[in-house]
């Protein structure tokens, strides 16, 4: 397998200390169990070229990995990626760039046939979302977006005592997300504003709770606050606070119900953990409680001071042999990526097989229905708007 990786930020790399990067340490993971050939990652700018090889450099040490990997820059016309597909063959690519890029690459791979997954949100319109719906399947191309969230073990569980009707019907869903001011401030500073909290990040509940429940949403209302990035002379929301009403199913709930979100990105940098988010689900039987930020480690060090790491995310852990290696249900998401593509090539299943039972373009509607809808009503003096089929 040959990848294209297109991105070279915090989510590809884990530069300037924001993580262990996620999408390196998963191929580099993937690898040593499963032939993976080459990686080429692209970027717009060459300057990402040394902490590219950085990375890849820090983490083929950790995991005692021996991946082939180089770096390329550029434009990102079609021209320029199918000179790359000539050269190198790609089975599978993974794109993390920012929102407003997503269309135009996803439909270059999708027209050069390689398989994709692309970080949330995918596109910002609907309209996009069933364009590259119909060309991946005009074209025969697998295409998911990296919802994460789907595998966490926590989610799982709430997912079963809903399906199993334990909760009576669903009321309502409370979730509150948020991180750091420095997110848009200094990492995304270049694009934040083009973009928001709440189509950036907070997307990622609204396929959960899509996921979780099997519902549809109907009819979504938001409104915002500015202040804090303004004033730094960002033009966008320092928060995003949406109202989303879903239509009962008999599978988790037979009565329409209600979320609430609230999700900002100008939480103070001493914040314990870069993302504070906690959720809830009400039904009329009882109710579950979700801390996903604080999940029973509380780490206190004299030159970083106290902070709760989230291991079940992804990370470099132990294995029995006492080899590092890298774990978690960010890695699990990029895994069954990486597999898809292998057994769908290999002829073992066919992308229709495994449209419902993955985060692909087509199971994922829910969450660009909303995004839209939202930046309607944000835009719109925060009238209900209703969602689009």
């Amino acid at each position: 397998m040959k990848i294209l990786i297109i991105g070279s930020g915090m989510y590809v790399t884990g530069r300037g200390g924001t993580g262990v990067g996620t999408v390196l340490a998963a191929i580099c993971q993937h690898s040593i169990n499963n032939k993976i050939e080459k990686v080429v990652v692209v970027s717009k700018s060459s300057s990402s070229k040394k902490a590219v090889l950085d990375a890849f450099s820090r983490i083929n040490t950790v995991l005692n990995s021996e991946i082939d990997y180089e770096f390329r820059s550029v434009k990102g016309s079609f021209e320029e990626i199918k000179s790359l597909q000539d050269e190198f063959g790609f089975t599978a690519a993974i794109v993390a760039i920012p929102d407003h890029l997503h269309f135009n690459y996803i439909e270059i791979l999708i027209r050069l046939g390689i398989h994709n997954l692309v970080v949330k949100p995918l596109v910002p319109t609907l309209k996009e979302h069933l364009e590259l719906i119909s060309l991946s399947r005009e074209y025969q191309v697998y295409c998911a977006v990296e919802f994460h969230k789907r595998f966490d073990e926590t989610n799982l569980l709430i997912k079963r005592e809903l399906n199993n009707g334990n909760l009576g019907n669903i009321k309502y869903f409370q979730v509150d997300y948020s991180q750091r001011l420095s997110i848009p401030s200094e990492v995304f500073k270049n694009w934040s504003s083009k973009s928001n909290i709440f189509q950036y990040l907070g997307v990622h509940y609204v396929d959960l709770i899509d996921f979780l429940t099997g519902c549809e949403p109907i009819r979504v209302m938001a409104a915002g606050v500015k202040g804090t990035l303004s004033s730094q002379g960002i033009d966008t929301w320092d928060s995003v606070h949406a109202m989303i009403e879903w239509q009962g199913s008999m599978a988790s709930t037979k009565q329409n119900f209600i979320s609430v979100h609230n999700t900002s990105w100008v939480d103070p940098e001493c914040s314990t953990a870069l993302s504070d988010q906690v959720y809830q689900v009400v039904g009329g039987l009882g109710r579950i409680s979700c801390d996903q930020k604080n999940r029973g480690l509380e780490y206190t060090r004299t030159d970083e001071g106290f902070s709760h790491p989230n291991p079940y995310f992804s990370d470099f852990l132990p294995g029995p042999s006492g080899q590092l290696q890298f774990s978690g249900y960010g890695y699990d998401s990029i895994k069954l990526f990486l597999l898809d593509v292998r057994d769908i090539n290999n002829g073992e299943v066919t992308i229709e097989d495994i449209h419902y039972q993955r985060p692909s373009f087509v199971n994922t509607l829910a969450s660009t229905q909303v995004v839209e809808a939202v930046n309607k009503s944000l835009n719109g003096e925060s009238q209900w708007i209703e969602v689009k089929k």
